[in-house]
């Protein structure tokens, strides 16, 4: 899947300076990456690269 049909780059720099009213945080968008995404920029979680991997780490 297109990574512009989750969300566009207006839209990410949008969450990361607070908007919570995207199109990106609705239905399937926020099943496949929102929900995530919300996660991450609230510091609940932390992305984790390793040998070509990306995992999702809890905080706290």
């Amino acid at each position: 899947m297109a990574p512009r049909l989750i969300a566009s780059s207006a839209e990410l720099d949008a969450l990361a300076a607070g908007d919570r009213d995207l199109a990106a945080l609705t239905g399937w968008r926020a099943e496949v990456f929102g929900n995530d995404a919300l996660r991450l920029v609230q510091g609940r979680i932390a992305l984790s690269a390793s040998g070509g991997a990306v995992r999702v780490v809890p905080v706290g």
